[in-house]
């Protein structure tokens, strides 16, 4: 993913330039910052970008950036402020759709040693936070969970490859929103660790963590979603929930559903509600014999009588 040929010789010899530079667009890969501007310092063993500020995916982006070389070895450190950032164009996409939208502020600061791009990157460490504001997560429609109890209240097939194929084709149906995700991140040997997130709407409860590997340029992590039954008394202390485990490139990784705990669920509630029946008819069957019995026991005094 990277390159891991070992860095060349320098540049410039022994001189200095100092530079203050504004540019209607600044390139940082393939990552385009409009408005940008920044102080721009060269030496024979340094390159420094200072107060860089600019316009990145529709917010305001702020930082530093400074490398140093000896010996073959160079040394980063950098700084990022991210705020009100339009996460619709950051989001991978799926079915032609970015799989969240809202508004994202993130702060990051990573620091590297290496003989190598790929090196630098395998040794990058760090912190950082992020808030997602105002959004919402497509194709997470928590009407899937009423869809699945009512169709097993239906006598519907609960094995799990049933239930997660009829959730998956419920849950596509419409987005969930929210108000705020935020958490923060921990950078260790070229990987982006976000911490253990939960957020509480009105129609569901999200959890989710993840891990970004930078070195491998791919995303792995999973995401609980879960709702309060709608009869809450039938299994009492139980939630209808489901995980998704994400893995794969960065830009598009794979979704795989475990519908285990939502069997799970529907098999308690089916066993309650059978339990139930078989109460009420075991009921129903000694209230009809005791009112036979109370008939008979009338009929038996008239013919005493």
């Amino acid at each position: 993913v990277w390159p891991d040929l070992g860095f060349g010789a320098l540049i410039l010899g022994g001189a200095d330039v100092g530079l203050d530079v504004t540019t209607d667009t600044l390139w940082a890969g393939s990552r385009r910052i409009d408005d940008a501007h920044f102080g721009l310092v060269l030496g024979p063993e340094r390159v420094r970008l200072d107060d860089v500020t600019g316009r990145y995916a529709g917010g305001d982006v702020a930082g530093s950036f400074a490398l140093t070389r000896s010996d073959g070895q160079a040394t980063l450190a950098t700084r990022v402020a991210l705020t009100g950032a339009d996460f619709e164009t950051l989001s991978w996409q799926q079915d032609g759709e970015p799989v969240a939208t809202g508004t994202l502020d993130l702060s990051v600061q990573a620091d590297a040693i290496g003989r190598s791009v790929s090196g630098m990157v395998a040794a990058l460490s760090g912190s950082g936070t992020f808030a997602l504001k105002d959004g919402v997560l497509r194709h997470l429609d928590p009407a899937a969970f009423r869809a699945a109890i009512a169709a097993a209240d239906a006598g519907a097939d609960l094995q799990e490859q049933a239930v997660a194929e009829a959730f998956e084709r419920a849950r596509a149906g419409g987005p969930l929103r929210f108000d705020q995700i935020s958490g923060t991140l921990a950078i260790a040997n070229g990987a982006v660790r976000v911490g253990e997130v939960e957020v509480a709407t009105d129609a569901a409860t999200v959890d989710g963590s993840g891990l970004l590997d930078l070195a491998k340029w791919t995303a792995s992590g999973t995401l609980g979603l879960s709702v309060a039954p709608p009869d809450p008394d039938l299994v009492p202390d139980a939630t209808a929930d489901v995980t998704y485990a994400f893995d794969g490139p960065l830009s598009s990784p794979s979704a795989t559903l475990d519908a285990g705990p939502l069997v799970s669920y529907l098999t308690l509630r089916a066993t309650e509600i059978e339990r139930r029946r078989l109460e009420l008819l075991e009921k129903q069957l000694q209230e009809r014999r005791a009112r036979e019995e109370e008939l008979l026991r009338k009929l038996e005094a008239e013919r005493r009588a």
